[in-house]
């Protein structure tokens, strides 16, 4: 049974509010807005309605629908969010039926992978947003496992928002609510995140202290998923940590142990970043080469971009480096990322000669790092904007290695790689 969390949010979807008010009337992303926005405002009307007890009418299910075919007829979003409206239009069925029971899991199945395809755009907000409200939906629907997951994509997505207080917070209600319902994966899973919000916060050790005990923990219940996301974890504070042989081994077990696709992208960035430390500098193109290819999340194949814009300063293409940049500016990226690519651009340009776009790229860094909170960002930048003509990017004394110096470990995971680009066509 689950335990009853309090009334709901007295303004709900502020989000929609706030992203409908930074984006241009009649645009594209502007149509997907309002309509997921009219969407979410009938599922809650659906769920006061006794979950479904009730049908919404026809004025109301014709004011969606009218919002929907603006939407891009290709746009996954248009046919997730019908479908909800489908589902909703036909539940219907008496309260304690089988039937209602049923299509009230349905509603929030179909909501939560409106959910997921928000987080693949990188609109972290609104996927909190939506899953907040599935919070609230699972409580009344005794929907155990809709109320666990949602938990931890709240938690997620405020850390992805680097609001690491409040994910802390997120975590601890998640554990709460896990020991209370038995859930030995969740429970896993709350203790995962605070060992990535250790890490955030750079307290090394004690993230792999963690990570060690969950990786025993996940082995000895048989959880799989949960072992591949700390294998994920454990080889990003080992390469940290300068430990790179054992990022990369440990860093190729997650990949080979995971099976979800988003997680599979995540890893295979964390791989180049690593294979790059040690100067493979060909076998980490081809990991960002298949996660530009392939990652179905936008954050994933910008961040692969900008990881390729180092490669290509460490190896003084200024051409590359300059095409790369050019395909991202102007995007609409996450605060993280674009910290990252503002970053990346100053130390390129600082690598080329080019101060004055260095200055500025320090500068664009150091506002997003101040307007969001990224601490060590803001340390950089501020520092590197005292003498930008001294600054030294990173891994540029790194020399390119031949795969033949390394272990027969390594070898094995870049083999690896190599075959994901080959079999992906790149």
């Amino acid at each position: 049974m689950i335990l009853h969390f309090g009334s709901r949010r007295p303004l709900p979807h502020l989000a929609w509010l706030e992203a409908l008010a930074d984006c241009a009337e009649d645009t594209p992303r502007w149509q997907a807005l309002t309509a997921g926005y009219a969407a979410l405002q009938l599922f809650d009307l659906w769920v006061e309605h006794d979950l479904g007890a009730i049908a919404p009418s026809d004025l109301e299910l014709r004011r969606v629908r009218k919002r929907l075919e603006r939407v891009a007829s290709g746009d996954p979003i248009r046919r997730c969010l019908t479908q909800l409206v489908d589902v909703m239009e036909r539940a219907h069925a008496p309260r304690e039926s089988e039937e209602h029971r049923l299509h009230g899991y349905e509603a929030g199945r179909v909501l939560a992978a409106y959910g997921k395809l928000l987080q693949y755009e990188s609109s972290w907000s609104l996927s909190r947003d939506v899953h907040e409200t599935l919070i609230d939906y699972a409580t009344g629907a005794d929907d155990e496992e809709r109320l666990l997951d949602s938990m931890l994509m709240v938690a997620f997505c405020e850390r992805m928002l680097g609001r690491l207080e409040e994910a802390r917070e997120a975590y601890v209600r998640l554990r709460g609510v896990a020991a209370a319902l038995k859930s030995e994966q969740y429970l896993l899973l709350s203790e995962l995140g605070f060992a990535k919000i250790a890490i955030e916060r750079g307290n090394l050790p004690a993230a792999a202290g963690m990570l060690d005990q969950i990786l025993i923990d996940s082995r000895t219940n048989g959880q799989e998923t949960v072992r591949a996301k700390a294998l994920m974890d454990r080889a990003r504070v080992a390469n940290q940590l300068g430990d790179l042989t054992a990022a990369a081994v440990l860093g190729h077990q997650a990949l080979e142990c995971s099976k979800d696709p988003m997680e599979r992208d995540r890893i295979l960035v964390n791989l180049g970043m690593t294979l790059t430390h040690m100067g493979l500098w060909d076998q980490a193109r081809d990991a960002y080469l298949v996660v530009t290819a392939l990652a179905q999340e936008a954050s994933m194949r910008w961040l692969a971009h900008v990881n390729l814009m180092e490669l290509a300063y460490l190896e003084h293409n200024e051409l590359q480096f300059e095409q790369y940049r050019r395909s991202i500016t102007g995007l609409r990226l996450p605060p993280y990322i674009e910290a990252v690519f503002h970053e990346t651009c100053a130390n390129g340009f600082c690598r080329f000669g080019r101060l004055d776009e260095a200055t500025a790229a320090f500068q664009q860094m150091l506002d997003i790092a101040e307007r969001h909170s990224l601490h060590e960002f803001v340390i950089k930048a501020a520092s590197a904007l005292e003498n930008v003509a001294r600054v030294k990017p990173p891994l540029v004394d790194v020399a390119r290695r031949p795969i033949e110096e390394q272990s027969r470990d390594v070898a094995t995971v870049a083999s690896s790689i190599a075959r994901m680009r080959a079999h992906a066509g790149l």
